[in-house]
């Protein structure tokens, strides 16, 4: 039902649903919190049970927890806030020239994939940036790779494509 949807960050599954088909939210990469209000439907994070739907979550609530979402647009940014981490998860503003907020302090991947009209992508503040391909890396801030982004066209091209497949982080 939502098989490769790249731009899905958050579900809700309905208290009167029974079962999801093996699939149904395969390589949502994005899809990073969860909520069932589902008694017959207990999700965990990383795992792929119940159709893949709580595979790349970071937050997992289920059925008599309390619900709030973590997501939030602004202007253009979709960031999931952690305590102090704040996570770009996709960007869907108009700008071609894109400035990332000095307080985005991760880049969860794919977050610029298909952003085809960015040219430019810049950062607010002078941070030293870093690029790992796992996960639990990216969590625990080791095994990164520094990046280098300085220049903002050569950032797009990165970050829309080359580097899409990366988490980021900054220290």
């Amino acid at each position: 039902a939502f098989f490769n949807c790249g731009n899905l960050v958050q579900v809700i599954i309905g208290s009167g649903v029974k079962s999801i088909g093996g699939g149904a939210f395969k390589d949502c990469q994005k899809l990073v919190e969860v909520a069932s209000k589902s008694e017959h439907i207990k999700i965990k994070k990383a795992y792929s049970t119940y159709g893949g739907v709580g595979e790349y979550a970071l937050a997992v609530y289920n059925s008599g927890d309390v619900y709030e979402s973590k997501i939030s647009n602004d202007n253009g940014f979709i960031v999931y806030t952690d305590g102090e981490e704040k996570i770009l998860l996709g960007y869907t503003g108009k700008e071609t020239e894109v400035v990332i907020p000095a307080y985005i302090t991760r880049i969860y991947k794919h977050s610029f994939y298909n952003c085809t009209s960015v040219t430019s992508i810049a950062f607010e503040d002078d941070e030293t940036w870093y690029k790992t391909d796992k996960i639990a890396n990216w969590k625990n801030e080791t095994g990164g790779t520094n990046a280098v982004l300085t220049n903002p066209s050569d950032n797009a091209t990165y970050l829309k494509s080359a580097y899409w497949e990366y988490f980021w982080y900054k220290k």
